[in-house]
């Protein structure tokens, strides 16, 4: 393109001095050389007019690239409205279903409610209504059941067998409990006999350094605990058994020997991480206070302790926690909700509210000081269970009955 622009010029200049020069050629010549000019024009010409030509193949390939775009955004559009669509429609049913349920529910209590009593403004006393109360009675289920599926029917039926069953296991703690509780109140409450080791240091413990969730010192002796006449310590003695069976210093046994020194010889060392103990109490007893000592010649800190009472040895029935300083659940038992504490000569005393069991499991993960754990002694205050004999009108130890 350049070069012919270059001689589209040359033969101009050419022209241009010949017009001037009084020896100009003759017109042959000069017809030649702008027919030469004219030529040149024209090529330049048909060069830009293929170049629009190629500009407009270029437009047309983007113009195609853009319409495949837009028709496959289109069909994705489509395809995702149409799956919203279907879950509206989906969770609309779930409401609906929901919502028919509660308005079953709430038309058969408004029709059997019992009615309200009216009171006087002036007096305080009940106004008599003409309608007297009617008990409350519940709709036949098969009504509210005919109008479900049969998918939903059987959702039901396990929600409400899980609900019976758990219903029947709350019932049965209850029970023990009320049990326990009403036994205490019949008898008379005395404070328990604690008898403290000796203290192997003095004054208020200092704060551990990295230990957080920590209770503050009572700054004073413990307040004695009450528990029934008769209450008393019913571990001594008993079997122990643990995670570590090989313990590093000193044997289990140790641990319900009644020996509560901090003194070389009266603990038992176990191995790092999570370890536990427990104890068979050999019989069901109702069980009022734990009291146990780790280690109490230095002020420490022992780590997720746990304290839980159960009927079977693999703790798998009627387990309660009665105690859990784990607030991050590293033991996988729960996040417990109570507090760490320091080790000192009078042991850590938990309240087990007359909880009904014969195993007790006691859990640590380490101290401040190490990541060993150990145990001085553990007491289990309760008493045999009893209950009258409706014959005799006597009272002898309870049968199990479950």
């Amino acid at each position: 393109m350049k070069s012919k622009e270059n001689n589209l010029e040359k033969n101009i200049s050419r022209l241009v001095k010949l017009a001037g020069d009084s020896n100009k050629p003759g017109k042959v010549f000069a017809d030649s050389l702008i027919d030469g000019a004219l030529n040149e024009l024209s090529g330049t010409a048909q060069s830009g007019e293929g170049k629009d030509t190629t500009m407009k193949v270029n437009w047309k390939k983007i113009l195609a690239y853009a319409a495949s775009i837009l028709i496959v955004c289109g069909l994705g559009f489509g395809i995702l409205i149409s799956n919203v669509r279907k879950t509206s429609e989906t969770t609309g049913e779930i409401v609906s279903l929901t919502d028919e349920i509660k308005g079953l529910v709430a038309k058969d209590y408004k029709a059997h409610r019992p009615a309200e009593i009216e009171y006087d403004e002036a007096t305080g006393k009940p106004v008599a209504t003409a309608e007297p109360a009617k008990p409350s009675v519940t709709q036949p289920a098969d009504k509210i059941v005919a109008k479900l599926t049969k998918k939903e029917v059987s959702v039901l039926e396990y929600a409400d067998s899980e609900m019976r069953a758990e219903s029947k296991r709350g019932r049965r703690e209850s029970q023990l409990s009320a049990t326990s509780l009403a036994d205490a109140a019949t008898q008379k409450l005395v404070p328990l006999g604690i008898k403290l080791p000796k203290a192997m240091f003095k004054g208020t413990p200092p704060n551990i350094q990295g230990v957080t969730n920590l209770e503050k010192p009572l700054g004073k002796q413990r307040p004695p605990f009450y528990a029934p006449a008769g209450t008393e310590n019913v571990a001594l003695g008993k079997p122990v058994t643990g995670t570590d069976e090989e313990p590093i210093i000193g044997e289990l046994e140790m641990i319900t020997d009644g020996d509560k020194q901090a003194s070389d010889g009266s603990y038992v060392e176990l191995g790092p991480f999570m370890q536990s103990v427990t104890i068979d109490l050999g019989a069901e007893f109702d069980i009022y206070a734990i009291l146990f000592w780790h280690y109490h010649s230095q002020a420490r800190v022992y780590f997720d302790v746990i304290v839980q009472v159960a009927d079977d040895p693999d703790f798998t029935t009627n387990v309660k926690t009665l105690f859990n300083n784990d607030n991050d659940n590293s033991s996988g038992l729960g996040v417990g909700k109570d507090m760490n504490y320091v080790e000192t000569n009078e042991g850590k005393l938990i309240d087990a509210k007359g909880a009904r069991a014969r195993y007790v499991r006691l859990y640590s993960n380490g101290n401040s000081s190490n990541e060993l754990n150990h145990y001085i002694e553990v007491e289990v205050f309760g008493k045999p269970i009893l209950q009258k004999d409706s014959k005799m009108g006597t009272l002898g130890k309870a049968v199990d009955e479950r």
